[in-house]
């Protein structure tokens, strides 16, 4: 049965060598053994954020800022800074499409270049691309586990209606229901539990696929 991999968790374990990540019986393990996502996504960050972020009970962060920068050693101090903090990366290679030669070659330099950091969870394919898209992400979602068997990939997506659709693009498949600028609270609310219902549903019977879901802790007013 697929269970949602988002909880908080109390025992922080240092992260010295590479780890593993899969999903087996819907369940996201690291180095075998059971793992719950409490994340956050970010920005560029300093070693001070970092250690906010982990002091605060996070134990994942999820940055935006390096995938397309050319800047492999940016990304190194990251992952280390990482690493200092007992906090593990998913790292992005979101916006590394559509394939081309440019691409291609970034996003294999990538994960050849980081898949046996020590703070690497895994690769992050898709921020909401659509059932249009699914073509390019299943096949770079191939091409990713040909490159690196040995992490998990995810993506997040919001139209729930079709969430089912999306089985061969990623092993933790999630939603992002940001809700919060326009609706009441107790609405918000709901909207918030049956999103995650529809891909817990979605995906309970794909025993190697699990679920997350982002919720909402940003200020959505700062959207136009």
């Amino acid at each position: 049965m697929t269970r949602l991999t988002l909880c908080l968790i109390a025992v922080i374990i240092a992260i010295a060598d590479a780890a593993t990540s899969k999903v087996e019986d819907g369940q996201l393990l690291v180095n075998g053994l059971p793992f719950f996502t409490n994340g956050i996504y970010t920005g560029t960050d300093t070693n001070t954020d970092l250690t906010r972020i982990a002091n605060l009970g996070f134990n994942t962060v999820l940055s935006y800022s390096y995938e397309a920068a050319n800047d492999d050693a940016a990304l190194k101090t990251y992952l280390d800074e990482c690493q200092a903090n007992n906090l593990y990366a998913l790292v992005s290679i979101k916006d590394l499409y559509p394939e081309n030669s440019t691409t291609d070659a970034r996003w294999r330099d990538i994960v050849t270049r980081f898949k046996d950091h020590p703070s690497v969870l895994g690769w992050y394919l898709n921020d909401e691309y659509g059932p249009k898209e699914i073509p390019q992400v299943a096949a770079r979602y191939k091409a990713v586990k040909e490159l690196d068997p040995d992490h998990i990939t995810n993506s997040v997506l919001f139209e729930n209606t079709v969430i089912g659709l999306y089985n061969d693009t990623s092993d933790l498949i999630g939603t992002d229901p940001y809700d919060w600028r326009n609706s009441s609270t107790t609405t918000s609310i709901h909207y918030t539990l049956n999103s995650i219902t529809d891909v817990v549903n979605a995906y309970a019977n794909a025993p190697d696929r699990s679920t997350l879901c982002a919720t909402q802790m940003h200020n959505r007013g700062l959207y136009p």
